[in-house]
């Protein structure tokens, strides 16, 4: 026995069915209210879309779909050739800022970190002040910059 499946309801609902795979889909129509549901969901979609107008293509458009040797149109190609335009001057703007935004900009320098200066300035200052802590500091190993 044909075991059915979702697939099938489109083909039962459009007459396509074999007549073993109409006797399946009939047994479980009878047997599962959710297939029922999903049937009538099926023939109501099929419903309004063959109520629907039917739209003429502009003209042309079926020599240009089927020729397969057809390029673009003349004013979709105008529009390509705008919008890379306009791409390329994007992006050329774009690497400008960046650059001018290395030049320009003003950087840390590579000196010693903030703590090391902090540290170096204020042993200098309490150093003339001739505090005892201060003069211990200079028993330590130096500080200097990680990198």
């Amino acid at each position: 026995m044909i075991e059915p499946g979702d697939d099938m309801l489109s083909a039962y609902a459009d007459g396509e069915c074999s007549d073993a795979e109409r006797e399946a889909v009939d047994a479980r129509l009878a047997d599962d209210a959710t297939w029922r549901t999903e049937l009538a969901e099926v023939e109501e979609a099929r419903t309004l879309l063959r109520a629907l107008p039917i739209r003429e293509a502009p003209p042309g458009f079926w020599d240009t779909l089927l020729d397969p040797n057809a390029g673009p149109s003349a004013p979709v190609a105008q529009a390509h050739r705008r919008g890379a335009r306009a791409l390329r001057w994007v992006t050329g703007g774009a690497a400008a800022a960046v650059i001018a935004a290395v030049l320009l900009l003003p950087h840390d320098s590579p000196g010693a970190p903030l703590v090391a200066r902090e540290f170096d300035q204020h042993h200098a200052i309490e150093s003339v002040r001739s505090e005892p802590i201060v003069e211990l500091a200079t028993v330590g190993a130096p500080l200097r910059a990680h990198r």
